[in-house]
């Protein structure tokens, strides 16, 4: 029994082996084949080495490769995907998320460029060879907003001069679709950032911020409420224009023949208007409200279900980690109620709808209200 151990030892790392190679194997022939399907180069090091996949993605530069981070029992494999912005990056250009090991770095004397916008400087750890040059970007309509989205998309997501833009995912990709997805994330994030197919997106009332005074944000376009009809003139007879009269004093008409009329049947009552705003959404988007007032109406209102009149402004694919199967890879409205700005996740079976939507249409849905967006100072919901 005992000779027995050693050939069990073997067969069991012999087993073990076997799995990871077929596992790489598996995973060069998903990179060769999602190669093929979205126009790319496929390299891999080797007959079991870890595939890359390079190339022009919609335009821009783009590599799907792998990141590790740490060692031993903290080793953690990412997949990782980087495109290069269609306009240049400033030299040196280093942007990552604020977090604990930038204020440290900061702390002892690292550097973190200014842009002059307290929320993004806030959000944003920005390193760059020219600090000009790096502000001077940044001032760009909708750059600085453009950037903290990319960033938001994961802790180690960043854009740099020398990378681009790049997302980290956990994880090895299981099929074409998902690594298709992850391009088109990265993609429509650096599409603001400039290039010839999204020149409206230039326009400086995009990613509006509410607290600049640099900006100006364009009228919103109300619906105007028709004209109420006109009364129908009272036909009188003798009998009434008598009692009119008496209260003035002045002498009765003399009799006249009186022509009889029936009386009109009342009209049915107008239906009561759908209230546009609920008096909470407004409460909630008030710049004076506290942290815990907000967090308070936030856990009231989550969940519910309200009837607004939602102002359209524009549209944009729905992004974020975690979404339910009818959300992922649809269309966000954004809009206003009243005074209120609002983000309504669609389904993705409402996609071509939301397409055809033009900036000032009025549209009445009932939604779920989700969260708030603190950057942008808007609730964001889901239709239902």
């Amino acid at each position: 029994m005992e000779a027995l151990f050693p050939l069990l030892f073997v067969g069991f790392f012999g087993v073990i082996i076997w799995f990871g190679l077929n596992s790489s194997k598996k995973r060069q022939q998903l990179y060769r084949d999602s190669a093929a399907a979205l126009g790319l180069e496929c390299f891999a090091s080797g007959k079991y080495g870890v595939p890359r996949l390079m190339g022009r993605y919609r335009g821009h530069e783009v590599v799907v490769d792998q990141e590790i981070h740490g060692s031993g029992k903290h080793k953690t494999t990412y997949t990782r995907f980087k495109a290069q912005p269609l306009k240049p990056l400033p030299m040196g250009l280093n942007v990552s998320k604020e977090g604990l090991g930038g204020k440290i770095g900061k702390f002892f004397g690292g550097q973190d460029i200014q842009v002059g916008d307290q929320r993004i400087d806030d959000a944003l750890l920005i390193k760059g060879k020219s600090e000009m040059e790096v502000q001077k970007w940044f001032q760009q309509p909708g750059f600085g907003q453009a950037v903290v989205r990319l960033v938001n998309q994961g802790s180690q997501a960043r854009l740099t001069d020398s990378e681009g833009g790049v997302i980290l995912v956990l994880g090895h990709m299981g099929s074409t679709a998902l690594i298709q997805r992850n391009l088109d994330v990265l993609v429509d994030h650096l599409l603001p950032l400039g290039g010839k197919e999204v020149k409206q997106l230039d326009d400086p009332d995009l990613f509006f911020d509410p607290e600049s005074p640099k900006q100006e944000r364009a009228p919103e376009r109300v619906p105007v409420a028709s004209p109420a009809p006109a009364p129908q003139k009272k036909r009188w007879d003798l009998s009434d224009m008598q009692a009119e009269a008496q209260p003035a004093a002045t002498p009765a008409p003399p009799p006249q023949k009186v022509e009889t009329v029936a009386a009109p049947t009342p009209a049915a009552p107008a239906p009561a208007p759908v209230s546009d705003v609920d008096p909470r959404l407004v409460r909630l988007a008030q710049k004076d409200l506290g942290y815990r007032d907000r967090s308070e109406l936030l856990e009231a209102l989550k969940g519910q279900v309200i009837e607004v009149r939602l102002t359209v402004k524009e549209t944009e694919r729905t992004r974020g980690l975690g979404l339910e199967a009818p959300y992922r890879d649809g269309q966000t409205v954004i809009g206003s109620v009243g005074p209120c700005e609002l983000g309504v996740r669609c389904a993705v079976d409402q996609t071509d709808a939301i397409n055809a939507m033009k900036a000032g249409e009025t549209l009445l849905w009932k939604v779920r209200i989700l969260d708030w967006d603190n950057f942008y100072r808007r609730a964001s919901a889901e239709r239902v």
